[in-house]
């Protein structure tokens, strides 16, 4: 161009300083090839002042221009367009006669419309034959230097007449139709967006940025050039707009593109607990809130935004705490927090980060997940006065290792599902907060959580306190609520030889490997509030996808259960005699207890967990009866008992006969719980020769299950020690004979049904062979009690009525 302003400079001074016959004086003149026709792309100007043609711009290309150069004024002059490398001599393919130019007058002489045939006509009739177009008064320079001015021209030949707005705001010419120019329009020297239109309508063809910001001062024509149907007009250049500055610089104004944007509010000083924000000095968002969020907005891309924060209820962008310039990439997506602290009176980073307030961009947001099956989520540190910290699932990986304050980190892809997340300081265990994301409903969604407040709001000006939070795409912003747990213990007594040992997942990770019969799991914690999969596999499993049996479990908070594996998972097993499912399953208890209610108590449960047994009564020496009628799969509510020493009998649903006795010696287990589990098959062949029918107790300590010893029957016991007593019914006074066989230890008690012990007979004495011992029962009230005999290796109960 440069080479071009030369020749134009030295061809302009020769004819000056030969053209005796012009007045005195020049004019300014700018020339702009704006002809589309490709048979033009390239052309040759000359100028004739009156004493021969003389070559201007030998080779003119398509959307090239000069300066403003000094042409002689007061006379008219012509200009011939002639193909490329032509002389003096050559045919013009154009000729037109100009001026004569006013002195100091400034012009710009447009080669505009098509040469050859075969181009569209024009929507509006005009027409386009090839001609300069001449556009004055032009200007070099804005009139006012803080301003700038530009002037618009209509060149595109196959185009409608059109309206140039600003996006969204002012129209700056209406109606402009091929060949039209606008006067000069004077604006701010920045950026502005400009839509295209068909004239009087608002639907608009194309949109561009004019960016004026380095123009102060300056002054420039908008020129739209090219074809809006190449294919229509010989393949010619398509359309766009250019603007031509005054020194001859051409410069394609670029379509307007643009990024999402997203604003999340994340100052937790007090004082900016609700804001204003301002967008190119326009109010955004009023009365913005803390913890608050838009949606995903488009904005302009590839010019330079300000973005301002004022306080709430703000009247002008003059009232910003801070002033932010950003400049966005097209088609990129961005979550922006504001983030850090206005005033004074905060805590310092423990890792030496700035907390002063900014503007945190995380670039590469994401509206949606990359799979439409899952969950991305991305993870932001936004709490000033907490240090680093990993980001942890529960009892697995780290999800994000050492995140200091300001930190975003890259999106992760996951299932959807809820996760467990533990808190804790960088490289270390220390767990300083657990909290639970829920994604059950994000599906094909995508979020980001982030930290915020204060973990010490006391050192902080009594700020908001430290939490998770998750903002979505659609500017949701969801409080991730702090991990509860319940407490869960897990019993295996099923029988099936197959399932001798188990493995168990939870949640889809291995939680119990080779989990064995008649074994029990201490209490452990599971996350409350959300459905716990439990999956039984066998013990071989690899994954959880081998799993037999799945169920979901969601726990009350602070809430204690007991689950119990029961039944049969194979075939070849007795049917139930009261025609009870045995198919296996899980049986639930709750609220379980992890100890006694009352410290001399042990208290407990009991489970019909035997697939052949029938219905039954367990009586406590025998005469208080613990279960009634109790059916597989049945369980009892907690009994209180005092832990001394029983003889357990299991008896027919007559509640008569005594199947089987044990003994059951309690006194160790003082202010403990526990659950009493009929356990196995009562015949054994007739079941896979699975293991035998047996009674078992299980602790909260979890571990093998404690058999108890079969006893002696009651009857024989009875009639081993002749124990009797009248009369019954007692009127106060009761004769208790019996008779020892040996040299023993003996305790005679008198005890309520409920097992409660009211009176102490005898206590410790040492005694053998026949024995009559008078019980003054006459401060007991009416009603039906036990005689209980205790010695070394024997409990004897009988029952006997007060009626006084």
């Amino acid at each position: 161009m440069k080479k071009h302003f030369s020749k134009i400079t030295t061809l302009v001074v020769a004819l000056i300083a030969t053209a005796s016959t012009f007045a005195a004086g020049t004019a300014h003149v700018q020339v702009f090839h704006n002809c589309a026709d490709p048979a033009a792309d390239t052309v040759s100007v000359f100028v004739d002042f009156g004493v021969g043609q003389t070559a201007l711009l030998p080779a003119f290309a398509f959307r090239q221009a000069t300066g403003f150069v000094d042409v002689p004024s007061g006379s008219a002059f012509t200009v011939y367009v002639k193909a490329k490398g032509s002389t003096t001599g050559s045919p013009a393919l154009y000729s037109k006669v100009l001026g004569p130019l006013a002195q100091d007058s400034s012009y710009i002489v447009v080669a505009s419309g098509v040469v050859g045939s075969g181009f569209a006509t024009n929507p509006n009739s005009v027409s386009t034959a090839f001609d300069l177009k001449v556009l004055a008064p032009a200007r070099r320079a804005a009139a006012n230097a803080g301003k700038v001015d530009f002037a618009v021209f209509h060149g595109a030949t196959d185009a409608p007449a059109v309206d140039v707005n600003l996006t969204g705001g002012a129209t700056l010419v209406p109606n402009a139709k091929y060949g039209d120019a606008s006067g000069y329009l004077s604006v701010n020297p920045t950026w502005h967006p400009i839509d295209i239109a068909a004239a009087g309508t608002s639907t608009v063809v194309a949109s561009y940025v004019a960016d004026l910001s380095s123009l102060s001062g300056g002054a420039a024509v908008v020129f739209a050039s090219g074809f809006l149907t190449p294919s229509t007009n010989n393949n010619g250049p398509a359309f766009g707009l250019f603007a031509v500055l005054a020194s001859g610089t051409v410069i394609q104004l670029p379509t307007q593109q643009t990024a999402k944007v997203q604003v999340v509010h994340n100052c937790a000083d007090p004082l900016a607990d609700s804001v204003d924000v301002y967008l190119d000095g326009t109010k955004l968002l009023d009365n913005f809130k803390f913890r608050t969020a838009t949606g995903f907005v488009s904005v302009l891309a590839g010019v330079s935004h300000s973005i301002a924060v004022a306080p709430a209820s703000s009247t002008s962008v003059a009232q910003a705490l801070e002033t932010f310039p950003v400049t966005l990439a097209a088609n990129s997506n961005y979550t922006v927090f504001a983030s850090g602290t206005v005033g004074t009176g905060f805590a310092a980073n423990p890792d030496s980060r700035s907390i002063a307030f900014d503007l945190k961009i995380v670039a590469n947001a994401e509206l949606a997940a990359t799979n439409n099956t899952k969950v991305d989520f991305a993870v932001f540190h936004g709490a000033t006065d907490a240090p680093g910290v990993d980001v942890n699932l529960r009892g697995g990986a780290t999800l994000v290792p050492n995140a200091k304050y300001g930190d975003g980190t890259a999106y992760l892809t996951v299932d959807p599902t809820w996760y467990p997340i533990d808190i804790a300081a960088a490289g270390t265990s220390t767990v300083v907060a657990s909290y639970v994301a829920d994604l059950t409903s994000l599906t094909g969604g995508a979020a980001i959580v982030f930290a915020s407040g204060f973990l010490t709001p006391s050192a902080n000006n009594n700020g908001p306190a430290f939490g998770l939070y998750a903002v979505l795409a659609n500017g949701t912003v969801i409080a991730l609520p702090a991990l509860q747990t319940a407490q869960v213990q897990v019993l295996h007594n099923c029988a099936d030889p197959i399932a001798d040992s188990v493995d168990v997942y939870i949640n889809g990770a291995l939680a119990l490997n080779n989990f064995a019969f008649r074994t029990g799991t201490p209490f452990i914690p599971l996350v409350a509030g959300y459905a716990n999969k439990v999956s039984i596999a066998p013990k071989t499993s690899a994954t959880v996808a081998d799993a037999i049996w799945n169920r979901d479990y969601t726990l009350t908070a602070g809430e204690k259960y007991i689950l119990t594996a029961s039944g049969l998972v194979g075939s070849g097993f007795a049917a139930n005699p009261d025609g009870k499912s045995t198919a296996f399953d899980v049986l639930v208890k709750t609220p379980a207890q992890t100890s006694a209610l009352v410290s001399t108590n042990f208290d407990f449960y009991a489970i019909h967990g035997s697939t052949d047994a029938p219905t039954v009564d367990v009586v406590a020496n025998g005469a208080l009866t613990l279960v009634n009628n109790a059916s597989y799969s049945d369980q009892t509510g907690y009994l209180p008992a005092p832990a001394g020493s029983y003889t357990l009998s299991v008896r027919d649903s007559s509640g008569v006969n005594t199947v089987v006795s044990y003994l059951a010696d309690l006194t160790p287990l003082a202010g403990n719980s526990g659950v009493v589990l009929a356990s196995g098959f009562l015949n054994p062949a007739a079941n896979n020769n699975g293991a035998a029918f047996g009674l078992y107790v299980a602790l909260p300590t979890g571990g093998p299950f404690i058999p108890l010893t079969v006893a002696t029957g009651i009857n024989d016991v009875n009639q081993e020690i002749g124990f009797s007593m009248f009369p019954n019914p007692s009127n106060g006074t009761l004769f208790i004979n019996f008779d020892l066989k040996q040299s023993e230890k003996v305790t005679i008690q008198i005890v309520e049904l409920n097992g409660k012990t009211v009176k102490e007979v005898l206590t410790g004495n040492t005694l053998n062979g026949k024995q009559n011992v008078t019980a003054d029962l006459s401060d007991l009230s009416n009603g039906m009690y036990v005689a209980r005999i205790i010695t070394a290796n024997k409990v004897v109960n009988n029952k006997f009525n007060i009626v006084k």
